[in-house]
């Protein structure tokens, strides 16, 4: 599958003056997971409740890392490339960041490791 290749910032990719394409499916789906990872609730005006719920469950003093695991991991297997996933760690950083580490396995029994900061 191809998709626009986008950069670190979100922005489109421009390589020799020309569009670039995401290269291969694991690369596809995992910009596919960032987008999925990056989509709060409440972002999409025609339907508020799509989205990961940051505000409600996340971005708060003392979260509930199983719960916050089980939001991450039910939006990553809702992607239809994705099969499973093999290792999952969610942990809390001393700076209060969220860092999301995790094995994906694709339909073709591809597996791409995927790591966020949040």
């Amino acid at each position: 599958m191809k998709d626009l290749l986008l950069d670190e910032t979100s922005d489109v990719c421009i390589r020799n003056f020309d569009l670039a394409f995401t290269g291969s499916d694991s690369e596809y789906v995992a910009q596919k997971i960032g987008f999925k990872l990056g989509f709060a609730e409440g972002e999409w005006f025609l339907d508020l409740s799509q989205g990961i719920p940051y505000f409600k469950r996340i971005f708060m003093k003392n979260p509930d890392l199983k719960i916050v695991g089980d939001l991450f991991k039910r939006a990553v297997l809702s992607i239809p490339e994705v099969d499973k996933i093999q290792s999952f760690l969610l942990s809390l950083t001393v700076q209060r960041e969220l860092l999301v580490e995790f094995t994906a396995v694709l339909d073709g029994s591809e597996s791409i490791n995927y790591k966020e900061t949040i």
